[in-house]
């Protein structure tokens, strides 16, 4: 092959090339190549070692910027009567797809920003038979998490917790004897294929939802005492290349060809020959195809037609498939891990029993001809046969570490769901799912009034109007009676007038009572703010002559200078009114 290319250089370059570079081509072939490698050589090394390094910067700034991340982990006590269905939910995953960003040259070399997505985790907790629903999120994200969550769910509370991975031990074993089994899912069939949604639970005649939770919270709340289960699903707000993968499925059904792409091979001589071609391409003046000469590109082939079938000549599987791709990559998709840890203490470590009960929650969400969740055998560890007990140890620090983490480097590969598959998965229990161990509000969420002044600081407080001064209101004391252990003797009128008067109210005697005084309350610049004042009566000393008939006994109405009225001056006056 040489020998054929050294006759064609040697016929074009005798009459255009000068005698210096007929003479260096003239050299046997090592150090031809030898030459090369020294003059142009370096720069395809340079290139590689400038990568590389540029790689490692990278990764130490990532590493310094996953250090500086602060996380919160929120505890979500779910409505008591709330009607909402797993669209809410799906809302809520839509909502923080708005997380993603493409970072800029400084975020991405200075700060270690690429390549870090946002990452959160949506957790449901079982320990004992009590179940609690956790939410793990960056902490500049809390307040688009809270305000997604309300906007659906109004009567929700929301609390931020600490973690609760910190009520295990770390180690194992250890002297609590408390044990642990875990897993990781994995989807069987490529990630365009869907799983069965919460659309499909519907009953087709009455729309009444068989909600695939229940199955989930029925099944964790028949732990005892001492059994934990934790289930995390972990996702990334990134982009959506995988529907491209969905497109070129759907268009095989129909007949249609991928254009064939030219493999790793014939790009790497391509760019190592694209120096001598362009360079005999300039001496000759022709085009020179080194790569057909050496055998690594040939002519691309002309695409043969072929009739592209119709969608009437689909069979019914294939028209589901075409349909349930197409309607899942019309939605936003993650990037997900679904974690399971189930802990023991003591003899309460049953893993046969809550395996098989594992199995089942997901094995509802199998989808007949699409795809189904299964346990990952990479990564679950098993001890039935003793080489399988070698790694066993190893595969549960890994499980633990990747769940304390909430990692997705560590475990199974992620595939995608989208948000109505989440949403399938983990949704607040409606109304007619009947779970009592399901941690619940207390009371309805109540926002306070526009108006209601506000205060700013710590000492003092800064109020939309200043507030009123009120005065001291002034303590009026009964008088005290005397003191009658000291005497037998009788009280007079005078002390008795005294002893009396706390107990008597007021009356229209204008000679022996004084009206109260109502003093005039200040002017406010607010109108619906309302002012309190003491109000203080004058005491009379004496008991009005109508009362003392009532109280003394043996005084009459002629003591008093009042006549006793007779029947006759009642008749006299009903004639003459």
């Amino acid at each position: 092959m040489w020998s054929v290319f050294a006759v064609i250089f040697e016929e074009t370059t005798t009459r255009v090339a000068p005698t210096g570079l007929l003479s260096f081509f003239s050299q046997p072939i090592d150090v031809v190549l030898f030459q090369i490698l020294l003059f142009v050589g370096w720069i395809p090394i340079l290139t590689i070692l400038l990568w590389g390094f540029g790689q490692i910067w990278l990764d130490t700034r990532k590493d310094k910027y996953k250090s500086i991340l602060k996380w919160t982990i929120l505890a979500i006590d779910v409505p008591r009567l709330t009607e909402q269905s797993p669209k809410a939910m799906e809302n809520v995953f839509s909502t923080i797809q708005g997380t993603k960003s493409t970072p800029s040259w400084k975020q991405k070399w200075v700060y270690g920003v690429h390549g870090i997505k946002s990452r959160f985790s949506f957790e449901i907790v079982s320990d004992g038979g009590y179940i609690q629903f956790y939410i793990r999120c960056p902490d500049r994200y809390r307040d688009l998490v809270e305000a997604s969550i309300y906007a659906q769910y109004p009567d929700a509370e929301i609390q931020i917790v600490d973690d609760y991975i910190n009520t295990v031990p770390t180690e194992y074993p250890n002297e609590e004897s408390w044990r642990f089994w875990g897993t990781e899912f994995f989807l069987k069939q490529p990630s365009y294929l869907p799983i069965r949604t919460w659309i499909d639970f519907e009953h087709t005649l009455s729309q009444q939802l068989k909600d695939p939770l229940a199955v989930i919270l029925e099944q964790l709340s028949r732990l005892e005492p001492g059994e934990k289960i934790w289930i995390q699903i972990v996702f990334e707000a990134g982009g959506q290349d995988w529907k491209k993968e969905g497109e070129k499925a759907i268009d095989k059904f129909y007949g249609k060809q991928e254009k064939p792409k030219e493999s790793i091979l014939d790009q790497l001589f391509a760019a190592l020959l694209w120096l001598p071609s362009a360079f005999l391409e300039a001496l000759t003046g022709g085009s020179v195809n080194l790569l057909s000469m050496f055998g690594f590109a040939t002519e691309p082939k002309k695409e043969e037609k072929k009739d592209t079938p119709k969608l009437e000549q689909l069979t019914i599987p294939q028209k589901n498939q075409v349909e349930s791709i197409a309607k899942k990559i019309q939605k936003i998709g993650f990037q997900t891990k679904i974690r399971v840890l189930y802990f023991g203490k003591g003899k309460q470590f049953r893993r046969p029993w809550r395996v098989v009960m594992l199995k089942g929650m997901f094995q509802q969400f199998t989808n007949q001809g699409l795809n189904e969740f299964a346990l990952d055998p990479k990564v679950t560890p098993d001890d039935e046969y003793f080489w399988l007990k070698w790694s066993y140890d190893r595969r549960l620090k890994r499980l633990f570490e990747g769940y304390r983490k909430r990692d997705f480097a560590m475990g199974a590969t992620p595939f995608i769901l989208n948000t109505e598959e989440l949403a399938t998965i983990y949704h607040f229990p409606s109304i007619d799912i009947k779970a009592p161990l399901v941690k619940k509000t207390e009371a309805r969420r109540a926002e306070p009034p526009v108006g209601l002044p506000v205060a700013f600081g710590e000492d003092e407080g800064i109020f939309l109007s200043p507030p009123p001064q009120a005065k001291a209101p002034k303590e009026v004391k009964p008088p005290e009676p005397p003191s009658t252990a000291s005497s037998s003797r009788p009280l007079t009128v005078e002390e008795k007038e005294e002893t009396f008067q706390i107990n008597l109210p007021p009356i229209d005697d204008k000679e022996k009572h004084t009206e109260p005084h109502l003093p005039t309350p200040p002017t406010s610049t607010k109108p619906n703010h309302v002012s309190t004042h003491q109000v203080s009566f004058k005491k009379s000393r004496k008991i009005p002559d109508a009362m003392r008939v009532l109280i003394e006994p043996g005084v009459e109405l002629e003591d008093i200078n009042i006549e006793p009225q007779t029947e006759e001056d009642d008749s006299s006056k009903n004639q003459n009114p």
